[in-house]
């Protein structure tokens, strides 16, 4: 199976990495930050994945939605940052949320979800 790039895509466009660094760069897949991640830090996972289905021959792409949660204590380098991700995703699909989830408790961390729909070969 294959999925969008989007570390790729991040971890090579320098006005994401100004806030994610490069070594190492905070994007994680879901669930595999390293505990007490310095932030700010962006997770990413793949909510739905659906084939798009033809009558005459198999599925050539898959239409990917993906999620990106934006973890950073200063509530200006999360904005910040979630103008910088779409920036550096927007030429490659198309982003349809940004949703304000608040400060996180106890980490005193702001979030913001993002969500970009794409078009993945096969």
């Amino acid at each position: 199976m294959n999925l969008p790039p989007i570390f790729t895509l991040l971890s090579t466009d320098s006005n994401v990495t100004q806030y994610i660094g490069t070594n190492p760069t905070r994007c994680y897949l879901f669930g595999s930050a390293p505990q007490n991640t310095p932030e700010p830090y962006v997770t990413w996972h793949l909510p739905s994945s659906v084939p798009e289905n033809h009558l005459d021959r198999l599925p050539v792409v898959d239409f990917d939605r993906v999620q990106l949660d934006v973890f950073a204590v200063n509530p200006l380098d999360c904005l910040n940052l979630c103008a910088a991700i779409r920036d550096a995703l927007e030429p490659h699909g198309h982003m349809v949320l940004k949703l304000d989830m608040g400060k996180e408790e106890p980490e005193n961390l702001h979030r913001w979800i993002l969500q970009f729909n794409f078009w993945t070969a096969r």
